[in-house]
């Protein structure tokens, strides 16, 4: 796991390397804060696109897209979940319509005693009747 420095320290090593005098090299800046040169380089790519300089997403942009892409996410497990949901009302319903249908076919007594294999709740056939 990459070691994690605070925003602080990211912004001032980074103004360091850019302000440094001449013969200064990054790869001096880096060692002297001891971070890897091409962490560093990484950070003045990072700061050169969140100053606009540089074309590319910015930092909150980039955190905007995560958070839609993890909403988005979780909508479509929900709606996974529902349609599941569905699809065991209905296989439900299926199974008592043709319970039902034996059932009352070779019926010899009325009224009829208990279909076999019928939904728990009336609410159950509803849903697989009416939700599509």
């Amino acid at each position: 796991m990459p070691k994690s420095y605070p925003e602080e320290f990211r912004q001032d090593v980074v103004r360091v390397a850019r302000n440094g005098g001449p013969g200064v090299t990054v790869e001096q800046v880096a060692a002297d804060f001891g971070v890897h040169a091409m962490t560093l380089w990484k950070w003045m790519r990072r700061a050169d696109i969140d100053d606009g300089t540089k074309p590319g997403v910015t930092s909150q942009g980039n955190t905007e897209l995560r958070e839609a892409r993890g909403a988005l996410r979780e909508s479509m497990a929900k709606t996974l979940i529902s349609r599941r949901s569905l699809a065991a009302h209905c296989e439900c319903a299926r199974t008592f319509v043709l319970s039902a249908r034996t059932y009352f076919l070779t019926c010899t007594t009325w009224p009829p005693l208990r279909v076999p294999n019928t939904p728990s709740t009336a609410c159950d056939v509803q849903i697989c009747v009416n939700g599509r």
